[in-house]
């Protein structure tokens, strides 16, 4: 699982005083765990206290107040369901049903009528990308018509997979969708393309922090005037000397001294499947895409 690798990796790299940007993990602790202050590690992610936050959000503004959680039994779903739980409590919200599992399950169609029995108005689903399809499958199979909500993983093309198709309209946090409109997100789209067979697209939002996170990492190697050292390399990157047009968005200032998430809260978008291919699920927010939504410093956790 990404988030225990990526927890194993940080001690490492803080150790020796080593850059990293975690470009797909989404795990809260992994930039909790160190002050910024002190800390190497750097994400171009958006941390799951801020997905679960959206969704949540989400959830209050449809009406709806009785909750069903499925989680995975893993390090990431605990730390999933410590952030479900907390930002349900903002909302003056107890979770209606948890049931947990294991991943590399086939069907979830027993845990899903003991969610359906629960009264359960809605459904988030906090795993990976093929469980989420079989997550899906298996509400489908039961004939289970709440909305379903999921992380970034439900955008996965494992998940679509997983599911055959049964992951159509369902719900999911995004920092980035295919738009036409967006010049710089169509040329990265086409020229992945050419690299690549897969349709739909693996990942998009993998592909493009991962994108992003590189170009960054390369301008601080220029904005460091040569010093490659973890320390120049860590200051450069909190003081950029210019603006990088990426694909997820416009970084006037990614990262800096006390805030070494590049994702805010504004930066989120509810995304779904539809016709096969992820998208906006408000119309109007495919229209207004091309408004970037910059960072907003000091927000990049959503309960401050």
């Amino acid at each position: 699982m990404q988030h225990r690798v990526a927890m194993k990796a940080l001690d490492v790299f803080q150790a020796n005083r080593h850059v990293l940007i975690v470009p797909c993990a989404t795990g809260t602790a992994i930039t909790a765990k160190y002050p910024p202050a002190e800390s190497y590690v750097f994400r171009t992610s958006a941390r799951d206290q801020l997905q679960t936050q959206f969704l949540v959000d989400e959830i209050v503004k449809r009406g709806l107040n009785k909750v069903a959680l499925l989680v995975d039994s893993t390090g990431y779903g605990d730390a999933g369901l410590k952030d479900l739980e907390a930002a349900l409590g903002r909302a003056n919200l107890k979770p209606q049903a948890v049931v947990r599992f294991k991943v590399g399950v086939t069907s979830l169609e027993e845990e899903m009528r003991q969610l359906k029995a629960s009264g359960a108005d809605s459904l988030i689903g906090w795993t990976v990308g093929p469980e989420s399809g079989v997550i899906s499958a298996s509400r489908a199979a039961v004939g289970w018509k709440v909305p379903q909500f999921g992380p970034w993983g439900l955008s996965h093309a494992s998940a679509f997979d997983k599911s055959a198709g049964k992951v159509e309209g369902a719900l999911m946090v995004q920092t980035v969708l295919p738009n036409p409109f967006l010049e710089r997100n169509s040329t990265f789209l086409r020229s992945y393309g050419k690299l690549g067979k897969e349709q739909p697209i693996g990942s998009m939002m993998s592909a493009a922090q991962t994108y992003d996170s590189v170009h960054l990492l390369l301008r601080a190697m220029f904005d460091s005037k040569g010093d490659l050292s973890g320390a120049g390399l860590k200051k450069a990157l909190e003081n950029p000397s210019n603006t990088y047009r990426g694909v997820v968005t416009t970084y006037e200032r990614a990262f800096s001294p006390t805030d070494h998430d590049a994702i805010s809260a504004n930066m989120l978008w509810l995304g779904t499947w539809r016709n096969q291919e992820r998208g906006y699920f408000y119309k109007e927010d495919e229209r207004r895409a091309g408004v970037i939504r910059r960072k907003q410093e000091g927000t990049a956790d959503a309960t401050k």
